[in-house]
């Protein structure tokens, strides 16, 4: 017998219907991580959608000005 395997995403908890449409985060120790595919780890996963999200959030001068960048 096989096993299905179900991803979802850490941000909003939705299954993510098609992994490959989501990003694998590696963590190396508990702060720092790379970001990758979603088979890079078998923890932490963020769907296409959210990371568009970080992506616009993290781009604003208020993040920016917060995180001294």
């Amino acid at each position: 017998m096989g096993m299905k395997k179900i991803y979802s995403c850490n941000i909003c908890m939705d299954e993510i219907e098609k992994p490959n449409e989501s990003f694998g985060l590696h963590f190396s120790n508990l702060k720092e991580f790379t970001l990758g595919g979603y088979a890079c780890t078998e923890g932490v996963h963020i769907c296409y959608e959210c990371a568009r999200q970080l992506a616009d959030h993290l781009g604003s001068n208020e993040i920016k000005k917060e995180l001294k960048i």
